[in-house]
């Protein structure tokens, strides 16, 4: 034991998978049985990311449009090149469809 074997690899992989699976199994199952004290805290943690998220989204906002607008401004070359227009609009397209689709979905479940 201990010389590093690949036996003894291989069964530390497999102690580490059947941590990992049992882990998974307490946490799915605490929040089966409604275990009010894991289940809020683990809640109540989400929480308080989303709100911080929601909190830095705006300052991003603005640092986002400082910067494209003052330091990284395009030239008028950009703009009149057709291909890197079609590019720009070409993305904000696809983003806003795939926002819509997923509030569509959140709408939907």
């Amino acid at each position: 034991m201990g010389d590093g074997s690949p036996s003894e690899n291989h069964l530390i992989l497999s102690e580490n998978r059947l941590f990992y699976k049992k882990f998974l199994q307490d946490k799915i199952a605490a929040i089966r049985q409604e275990d009010s004290e894991i289940v809020e805290a683990w809640f109540d943690q989400a929480a308080k990311y989303w709100k911080k998220t929601i909190t830095l989204t705006p300052a991003l906002m603005l640092f986002a449009r400082w910067f494209h607008y003052l330091k990284a401004a395009p030239k008028l070359a950009w703009f009149q090149d057709v291909e890197s227009m079609l590019n720009h609009h070409l993305a904000g397209l696809l983003g806003l469809r795939s926002l819509g689709w997923a509030g569509h979905q959140v709408h939907v479940s």
